[in-house]
């Protein structure tokens, strides 16, 4: 078994690693995992060799998927590009940064993703139980995937404030749902070979370029209120709970991501104030790569990137019996390990963007943003990323236009799903 000290530095590898992928849009962790499985015979070899170097690789990976998703939130505040998981959190959190409190957001979105991995350790036990024997909910819980989606879905169009809206989110709905379909039908191609998804650019039209749009037809941002890294953040247990328990589910259900799990926690808050939405949906990204983790060990199922990354990497111990096995012991340190770097580093980062943002008149920021986004397509994915990205923009703004919640637009992730089960 590896060494407490290799086991903590490569945990903190894999902070770093989260770091440079949550802070670059465009960059998904799922792509460094690829990286660093090319590069695992090496790694294995300066950390050991054999199956415990090999071991060790898993678990920067593991680090680097959970620090990823704390930091993520910077770019999605400050700077209106979202990605899969972030896509419905930049909505609240950007109207934060409007009011001068953009470092709030990061403060409420690092609390939720903390709060959610305290909570996902109490519940690791009690989720094993379910999942796995005796109960084996696991396999109960396949059949249900799209039925769960579009009883979602009726939830989230059916409560709009008016028939007439109903009928419009449901148009919005079922526009984004067929775009996201004629999505595969589009080749990927990067004049320099870096791998990329379509979903990057599509989401980023669909709801970053709306709103820098608008922010470039408003006024300088306010002065930012900056408190001290570490303050202390309020972050309660109803909204994290659900988004936990969001979280938990999508980590089983095979094709489900985060994205959809924003949904299912959104499901019925009608009431929520903006800074209980941050905190539920940063719960729902953070509580996903946890319980991944999670299921990987429990049914051998690999539901993200980087869990198949980890079953290339080690063989993979059913976790039968009430703890888990060592392997599995392994990752969850470092995943505690990595929780803790991810919350003080969103935060420290978090409080140096805030204090800088104002710097710029905001509608040059959003300029620059939106250039700064419209290059990492073109990088990521050449012309196709950017005709998607016009598409995505003319649905986004319809929706915006219509005055629909702009939750019908993960119709683009959520109608796929449903087809690819029925199909």
């Amino acid at each position: 078994m590896p060494g407490l000290l290799l086991l903590a530095g490569c945990a903190l590898l894999g902070a770093a690693i989260g770091c440079l992928t949550g802070l670059i849009p465009g960059l998904h962790v799922n792509t460094m995992a690829l990286l660093l499985l090319s590069l695992s015979g090496v790694l294995a070899g300066v950390l050991g060799g054999g199956a415990g170097g090999l071991l060790l690789v898993a678990v920067t990976v593991a680090a680097a998927s959970m620090v990823h998703t704390f930091v993520n939130i910077i770019p999605a505040t400050f700077l209106g590009a979202p990605e899969e998981d972030t896509a419905l959190v930049l909505l609240p959190a950007h109207v934060l940064l409007r009011e001068g409190r953009g470092y709030e957001a990061v403060r409420l979105s690092a609390a939720g993703s903390a709060a959610a991995v305290g909570l996902g350790f109490l519940l690791l036990i009690p989720f094993r139980l379910l999942m796995g024997p005796p109960l084996n909910g696991y396999s109960l819980m396949i059949d249900v995937v799209p039925w769960v989606l579009v009883a979602v879905a009726l939830v989230m169009v059916g409560t709009e404030k008016s028939p007439r809206h109903v009928a419009l989110a449901a148009g919005v709905f079922l526009l984004a749902g067929i775009y996201g379909l004629l999505l595969d039908a589009v080749p990927v191609s990067s004049p320099f070979n870096l791998p990329g998804s379509l979903l990057f650019p599509a989401l980023v039209g669909l709801f970053g370029v709306p709103t820098l749009l608008h922010a470039m037809r408003s006024g300088p941002l306010p002065e930012q209120q900056a408190g001290e890294v570490g303050a202390e953040v309020e972050c309660g247990l109803p909204e994290t709970g659900r988004g936990v328990l969001a979280g938990s589910l999508v980590s089983v259900l095979p094709g489900v991501t985060a994205a959809v799990g924003t949904i299912l926690a959104l499901t019925g808050s009608k009431t929520w104030s903006r800074e209980r939405v941050v905190v539920a949906l940063s719960a729902v990204n953070t509580a996903t790569a946890f319980f991944v983790l999670a299921v990987l060990f429990i049914t051998g199922q690999a539901r993200s990137g980087t869990a198949m990354v980890m079953r290339e990497l080690v063989a993979v111990e059913t976790w039968s019996g009430m703890l888990p096995p060592p392997a599995c012991c392994l990752a969850l340190a470092a995943v505690m390990v990595a929780a803790v770097v991810g919350f003080y580093v969103t935060l420290y980062l978090g409080r140096w963007a805030a204090s800088r943002v104002t710097a710029l008149p905001y509608p040059l920021l959003a300029t620059a943003s939106l250039a700064f986004i419209l290059l990492l397509v073109v990088l990521f994915t050449f012309w196709q990323g950017v005709l998607v990205l016009l598409v995505g923009a003319v649905v986004g703004l319809l929706c915006l236009e219509v005055r629909v919640r702009r939750s019908a637009l993960m119709g683009v992730l959520m109608v796929p799903i449903v087809v690819s089960y029925l199909a």
